[in-house]
């Protein structure tokens, strides 16, 4: 089941806020504009109320310091959304924009999506030191696959649990490189509300994710091997 961004939702609130700051500052650019003018070409010998002058501005301070309320609020509606939206990302499998995925007892799985079909394509594994520690030969259909791995590496060495990263090389018929995107997956076992922009990230043991990131959610692992 496709989930929508959770950090988008925010982000729409905000952008109200900025509207209302952008007009107010047109209207009391004008405002000063015509205040320059008139003092320049009022009579000296009748020079205008002042009192005017000090009444608008107070007007346009009252109306400042409400859009500045207000920007609060939505500050606060929009995490509050987000906050709890990413909530119910807690226990569940999700897959997200990234290339990491964790080796434990030995398997692992690793997503990616071919934009076109390739001529051959090829995972490449790295450490948490971006070493190369293994390459695997990868389907090379249109469209998204799942290839698991059993932790050995090129030269046949059983390789310690933990996080490794990786990207995929493909090449076309025409002998161009193929671009391709990777994802991330796993089980959320934490949260950090505390992100940027709104934008929570999902912890996945020692893999991390943002929230606006997630395509997938599901109810358990149900990613099984490329055919």
């Amino acid at each position: 089941m496709a989930v929508d961004s959770v950090g988008s939702s925010a982000t729409g609130i905000f952008a109200k806020s900025n509207d209302a700051k952008n007009t107010l500052a047109d209207n009391f650019d004008t405002f000063l504009t015509l205040l320059t003018t008139q003092l320049k070409n009022q009579d000296p010998s009748s020079p205008m109320d002042n009192a005017e002058f000090t009444q608008q501005l107070a007007l346009f301070s009252q109306v400042e310091q409400s859009i500045k309320a207000n920007d609060n609020l939505e500050t606060l509606v929009g995490l509050s959304k987000a906050s709890s939206g990413a909530v119910g990302y807690l226990g569940k499998y999700v897959v997200a924009e990234g290339n990491e995925a964790t080796l434990t007892d030995g398997q692992t799985v690793f997503l990616y999506d071919l934009g076109v079909t390739a001529q051959k394509a090829e995972l490449q594994i790295m450490n948490s030191s971006g070493q190369v520690v293994a390459k695997i030969a990868a389907p090379t259909a249109l469209g998204r696959h799942a290839v698991t791995w059993d932790g050995i590496s090129s030269s046949g060495v059983d390789l310690p649990d933990g996080t490794y990263s990786f990207k995929v090389a493909a090449t076309g018929f025409d002998g161009k490189d193929i671009e391709s995107t990777t994802y991330s997956s796993g089980v959320v076992t934490g949260i950090d509300l505390g992100a940027k922009d709104g934008d929570p990230v999902l912890e996945m043991g020692n893999i991390t994710v943002q929230a606006s990131k997630v395509i997938s959610i599901y109810e358990q692992s149900a990613i099984g091997e490329s055919s």
